[in-house]
């Protein structure tokens, strides 16, 4: 190899030595179950739904995997955005979408509601 190619080469390695290595995120359980859930119900990939892919399709099943999460754990959109690697203000227009269809859509709104119902944790008898 000429010399100014082995000398980028070296160059290109040490920065990438440097870079700081990408943190690993827990994933709570339960949304990984209604990531899952939404994926397989959308007809994807789980890796697609959660990439930052803009289509449409991909955007409503990942915006729905949000919204679940937000009101079946109650975590804050910060907390939800370190979980989804994304700002909290994407979780917010996520949610907010979701919300705005559930308020105007009829049938949205009952699969919504399922959804909600699937995830809810039972209640302990109390007798």
């Amino acid at each position: 190899m000429p010399v100014n190619i082995l000398k980028r080469l070296k160059e290109l390695e040490r920065r990438i030595a440097a870079l700081e290595p990408a943190k690993l995120i827990h994933v709570p359980a339960i949304i990984d179950q209604i990531n899952r859930a939404v994926a397989k119900d959308a007809g994807m990939e789980l890796n697609l739904m959660l990439s930052y892919c803009k289509q449409a399709s991909v955007f409503e099943a990942r915006a729905l995997a949000m919204y679940l999460a937000h009101h079946i754990t109650g975590y804050n959109s910060t907390r939800l955005g370190r979980i989804y690697q994304r700002d909290h203000v994407t979780i917010l227009n996520a949610i907010r979408a979701v919300s705005n269809r559930v308020d105007t859509e009829p049938v949205y709104h009952e699969q919504v509601a399922t959804w909600l119902t699937r995830f809810q944790k039972p209640t302990p008898n109390t007798a």
